[in-house]
């Protein structure tokens, strides 16, 4: 029997035989129909640009919709939490909550102070007689709490905050102790002497001056120089680029370790290239009998041959490895000082 042909579905209508879309759709999106890639809103699309570029900038749109949903906090400007909902005891001159505030009150009320010792900083002591101080960094209005403070956090802060002068965390951190207590300090006169002599290894190495220069750059860097400058420096001014209280320990490691890859360095460099050295043996015809006279003659001396001596033989292929041993050094100090 034969099947039927089958009967195409009309187009339009109701009921089981219409079609499984509207027609009425087909108009829409500006009559290219409705399975068509959405346009999308105004801003662009994060895959049509790549980061960085002027097009694929953040929109300041999202900057501005974020910062209304999720507003940074800093107590300064708009970041101001309400007044309303200040801590209660906010107008005290020795608020003893101060440790328990939110954030953004503890910088508000910091920046309005210029008490007990410097401005932006809190200290007071609780009721077990522990004291109780908090700093407002000069460069993000964040309030730090200096007891609880580490020395790499405080490594981390700005040159400003480093600082031990007047009106500085580095200074507030000396008036009530904690500097000392962070293994910091102010004397430099331990590192401007190991730098000092740093500096003189690398002056008398004997190395390549380019290979000397790469040395004398980390030399730099570690001073708190300029590593392009390759100026002698004088021992006064061995610390002179320095702000603020160092860890003596943490500087003397570093310049321990640069000292030792120096001193590789100078023995792979020093090592002499080996020569050889050509001898020529004789000897005696032994007589039948023992003569007392002059000088055996030519006659009664025999040349037996010759023998070739390496000296300064450090290896079996004539210093190369040793040789390749230095050029590897130098390209991993080299990559040291471009990290």
């Amino acid at each position: 029997m034969a099947i039927p042909p089958p009967v195409p579905p009309p187009t339009t209508g109701t009921g089981p035989s219409a079609p499984l879309v509207d027609a009425s759709w087909a108009g829409a999106n500006g009559g290219a129909g409705v399975l068509q890639p959405t346009t999308g809103d105004a801003q662009q699309l994060p895959s049509q640009h790549m980061p960085g570029s002027a097009s694929g900038a953040r929109p300041t749109a999202y900057t501005t919709a974020a910062q209304a949903v999720y507003p940074t906090l800093t107590g300064i400007g708009t970041g101001r939490l309400p007044v309303a909902e200040r801590p209660a005891s906010f107008s005290s001159d020795a608020p003893a909550d101060f440790a328990s505030w939110h954030s953004a009150y503890q910088v508000e009320w910091l920046k309005n102070q210029t008490t007990p010792f410097v401005p932006n900083t809190y200290s007071i002591s609780d009721d077990a007689g522990n004291l109780i101080a908090f700093y407002a960094l000069t460069d993000d209005d964040r309030p730090v709490n200096l007891m609880t403070m580490t020395k790499a956090e405080y490594g981390k802060l700005s040159a400003a905050d480093r600082s031990v002068a007047a009106g500085t965390i580095g200074g507030y951190l000396q008036i009530i102790g904690r500097l000392e207590a962070l293994g910091l300090t102010t004397d430099f006169s331990t590192v401007s002497s190991a730098l000092s002599n740093l500096q003189t290894a690398i002056d008398d190495s004997g190395l390549p001056e380019a290979d000397k220069a790469v040395f004398f750059a980390q030399f730099q860097l570690l001073r708190g120089g300029d590593p392009r400058s390759t100026a002698a420096v004088a021992d006064a001014d061995m610390m002179a680029n320095i702000t603020g209280a160092i860890a003596t320990d943490v500087y003397a490691e570093r310049i321990a370790a640069l000292g030792e890859r120096l001193d590789r360095a100078i023995r792979f460099h020093a090592t002499p290239d080996p020569f050889p050295v050509h001898t020529e043996a004789r000897v005696v015809k032994q007589p039948p009998f023992f003569i007392i006279g002059p000088e055996p003659t030519t006659e009664l001396l025999t040349t037996v041959g010759t023998a070739s001596l390496i000296y300064n033989g450090n290896s079996t292929d004539g210093a190369a490895t040793i040789r390749g041993g230095y050029a590897e050094f130098m390209r991993a100090e080299r990559a040291i000082l471009a990290s």
